[in-house]
This record gives C-alpha cells, structure tokens and sequence, in this order.
C-alpha cells in the first residue's frame, strides 16, 4: 500500500504565515497555506482564486473544497493546461482531496449563471 505524504508540516505559524490566515472559512491554517502555496507555484500573474460553497458557511459541515478560479485572457487550451498544473500542485500539497475547480475568464455581469451565482459570497484566497 502506497501512502501519499504531503508537504503540510506540524511546525509553529509563523506571526507572517498568521497573517494570511482568514478565520471565517472552514479550512485549517495549514489547509490554507498550503492552498496559497499551490496558486502560487502553479498561476501565472492575473489569476484570482476564491472559495465558494460549503467551506464559506462556518455553520456548515464537511464538504469538498470548492474554487472558483478567475482566468481572464486564457483560452481554453491554455485553460486545460493550468487546470493540470493546479491540480498538481493541489495533490503535492494537500494530498488526495475532493477539489472542485471551476474556471472563468469572467466575473460579473458577463459571467455564466452559475459563475455568478458562485462567485456571490465567495472569498478570495488569491492572490
């Protein structure tokens, strides 16, 4: 049996990596940190990522981790390719998780339906 080692470590936060922590989402610190880590390695300038869904509501339970990543200028094999290399980079840090990408090249009034209806109380992880 195979066992997938991420790179989250049990290391104190520093009073920096604190900083960057928002309390209102239901994700760990390290989830976090690990999330911005991933988006930092793997997005090229310009993109935004915001969390949407279930981890949003601090009343909630359980759930995937739902993102919502803003790709303005990006054509659809560019796309694809990013999409690869963030789910990468999601896996090497986080390990095996159920993460939900959802790509736009748009925000606002020319988004699709369900872009727009996401995007309404998501909260920007990054940049």
């Amino acid at each position: 049996m195979t066992v997938m080692t991420t790179s989250i470590d049990t290391a104190p936060l520093t009073p920096e990596q604190i900083a960057l922590v928002n309390p209102r989402i239901r994700l760990q610190p390290r989830e976090q940190l690990a999330l911005r880590a991933a988006f930092a390695e793997s997005l090229p300038p310009g993109v935004e990522v915001f969390l949407y869904g279930s981890r949003v509501d601090r009343n909630a339970a359980g759930g995937d981790i739902d993102l919502l990543v803003h790709a303005p200028g990006i054509a659809v094999d560019g796309e694809l390719a990013l999409e690869a290399r963030l789910r990468a980079a999601l896996e090497s840090r986080l390990g095996e998780r159920r993460i939900d990408l959802l790509f736009t090249p748009t925000l606002g009034e020319d988004a699709k339906p369900f872009v727009r209806l996401a995007a309404h109380g998501a909260v920007r992880l990054f940049p």
